[in-house]
């Protein structure tokens, strides 16, 4: 019975006032469109605290079946869970639709969507050892999404899930490939290449080799990872390799699985100069019929040899830096001032100024870039090491002087090559080592090499772009500098994968579970990297960490009634502030939410 309670005040016919209390409700006179009231029931006198009590149970009644009525001390509080950063990125993960492609074959006990999402998801929030996801689980909204209780989510069906994601990596990467630009997400005009390491904890692994290790791990076997991503940063295309590999030797097979396994079209690939050798230009060139083309810099070494190279500008330019490095401090420095007196570049960005090179080679273009900023950073750098060199010689000289036993000289000399080799300053550096004539002491002789010392100060600040793509496209050159400056995607994904994601070290032995594992860290990634894009697309210039640092506080909780035998998780409430970045992110969230609301529940 719907309406509400009203005192009537009336006076009996000897004029003294009484009250009685009615339930009424409103409604609008159709006749006349006024709003009056109907009565429901009548109650009598009442007092104050029994017309209270009376108006209580009414709105109760109003509540529904599932009204409680309690107190806090009946209230109690169990277990909090993590919700709202767990909601968002399973939203993602199935906008990817990546349960699809990971979903059992077979009918099982728990799918293997299930644990490979939550593998995925721990890596994007709380990166833990595979063995340990088993623990992470149950302190999140998991169980109730994935509706999998904690106890089938042990290492054992980990592992086992792992195995599975192996088997799947090719149509994984196939999926991803036919989804961003489904999604809207990016095209693949330019496509960033590169390579990095990572570490292992142990010796079993049959794929980890010593190698060039970019994490500064010479003491530790290691995998290689060649990564490729879109301009915006997706991943699509990975291959974990033996730890020994150079980098150059995986491009020849990158460039084959773009035209077989991915059908590109009309596609640049971006590369680092660590990926450029001879035959893999050719390999790529041989390609033109179907449309790959590159994009790479040159090593220093190449384009000071071309015809076009402005040696003397350059050498003007660097003087004009020269004298104001040593005029002011370098953080003071005009860069764009002096950049003005010399309009043979053109500006790109402040750190990116542009001249196209003119070559009698037309099968390819040459674009000259100068940086004012790793000018000065160059300069500094390359002074502060030939400083620091030549005080470890003088230094060296006292111990020679000051040693009370004969030192052997060629083994002396090798010490001295092999510092030099270490600081990478063996061509800066020409050194004898002799005997003094007075006390027969060994003593270091060094002095710089001015010569090549101008060599390396000439293209300070400088690199060369160049690309084979068709002269007959037409293609500015500013795009060509913004393209490859945008391989830092690629470097960002190695950031993510090896800071946030926490992608190393390793502790699998197994290689299909090694290559599964980076799979999972990958997925992780497409994760982070999907929120950042659609919160950049909204206006919002955050970092993944920065937007899920503001949802790990919104926790579910669980409720329990004392004595009533009632207990249910609870979602937080969400301030206006995280609603708005969230609804960037999965705008329909509240859809649901406000759903499970309508039909009294308590959505998850």
């Amino acid at each position: 019975m719907g309406g509400f309670l009203r005192e009537m005040k009336r006076r009996d016919r000897h004029g003294r006032q009484y009250s009685y209390w009615v339930a009424v409700k409103s409604y609008r006179d159709k006749k006349t469109g006024k709003v009056r009231h109907q009565v429901l029931q009548t109650f009598g006198r009442l007092t104050e605290k029994e017309a209270e009590n009376l108006r209580v149970l009414r709105q109760l009644k109003n509540l529904g079946k599932d009204a409680l009525v309690t107190t806090w001390e009946q209230i109690q509080v169990g277990a909090s869970y993590e919700y709202l950063s767990i909601i968002i990125l399973h939203n993602i993960f199935h906008l990817w639709k990546l349960n699809e492609i990971l979903q059992s074959e077979k009918p099982a006990l728990v799918d293997w969507a299930a644990i490979s999402e939550t593998l995925t998801l721990n890596r994007a929030l709380c990166p833990n050892s595979d063995y340990r996801v088993s623990r992470w689980y149950p302190t999140t909204i998991l169980p109730q999404i994935l509706n999998v209780s904690a106890e089938l989510v042990n290492p054992t069906r980990i592992y086992r899930c792992l195995d599975e994601v192996f088997l799947q990596d090719e149509n994984i990467q196939r999926h991803l490939f036919s989804m961003i630009p489904e999604l809207g997400f990016d095209t693949f005009s330019l496509i960033l290449y590169d390579i990095t390491s990572t570490y292992f904890e142990g010796y079993r692994c049959p794929i980890a080799r010593y190698g060039l290790s970019r994490d500064h791990r010479k003491d530790r076997p290691q995998i290689l990872l060649a990564l490729a991503v879109t301009k915006q940063g997706f991943p699509f295309y990975w291959r974990v390799l033996s730890g020994e590999i150079h980098d150059s030797s995986t491009v020849k097979e990158t460039v084959t699985t773009l035209r077989e396994k991915f059908k590109v079209e009309k596609v640049c690939l971006v590369m680092d100069k660590g990926m450029v050798n001879k035959d893999n230009l050719e390999a790529i060139e041989k390609e033109n019929a179907d449309n790959i083309f590159y994009l790479v810099t040159i090593p220093k070494t190449s384009f000071r040899k071309l015809a076009s190279y402005p040696r003397k500008m350059l050498t003007s330019l660097a003087d004009r830096f020269e004298k104001e490095m040593q005029r002011q401090e370098m953080d003071k420095i005009d860069y764009g001032k002096i950049m003005k007196e010399y309009p043979y570049f053109t500006y790109h960005s402040k750190r990116a100024y542009y001249h196209v090179l003119e070559e009698r080679d037309k099968t390819c273009r040459y674009v000259l870039c100068f940086n004012p900023e790793k000018f000065v950073e160059e300069r500094r750098q390359r002074a502060e090491k030939i400083e620091s060199v030549e005080k470890r010689f003088e230094q060296w000289n006292k111990e020679l002087s000051n040693a009370k036993k004969a030192r052997n000289k060629e083994h002396t000399a090798k010490e001295v090559f092999s510092y030099l080799e270490k600081r990478k300053v063996q061509g800066l550096f020409s050194t004898r080592v002799s005997k003094r004539k007075r006390d027969r002491k060994l003593q270091i002789k060094w002095k710089v090499n001015v010569e090549k010392l101008n060599l390396l100060k000439s293209t300070d600040g400088c690199y060369c772009i160049k690309t084979n793509l068709p002269q007959e496209i037409d293609i500015m050159p500013e795009f060509l500098v913004t393209s490859y400056r945008q391989r830092r995607q690629v470097e960002t994904a190695f950031s993510y994968l090896k800071g946030f994601v926490d992608i190393r070290p390793l502790y699998h032995h197994k290689e299909e579970r090694v290559k599964a594992h980076i799979t999972i860290c990958i997925l992780a990634y497409l994760l982070q990297v999907t929120v950042e894009h659609l919160l950049k697309k909204a206006g919002y210039d955050i970092s993944f960490q920065q937007f899920i640092s503001q949802l790990v506080t919104r926790r579910a909780v669980e409720l329990e009634i004392a004595g009533l035998k009632k207990r249910q998780i609870r979602t937080p409430q969400i301030p206006e502030k995280i609603r708005k970045l969230i609804s960037a992110v999965t705008p329909e969230l509240f859809a649901q939410k406000k759903a499970g609301t309508e039909n009294g529940k308590n959505a998850l």
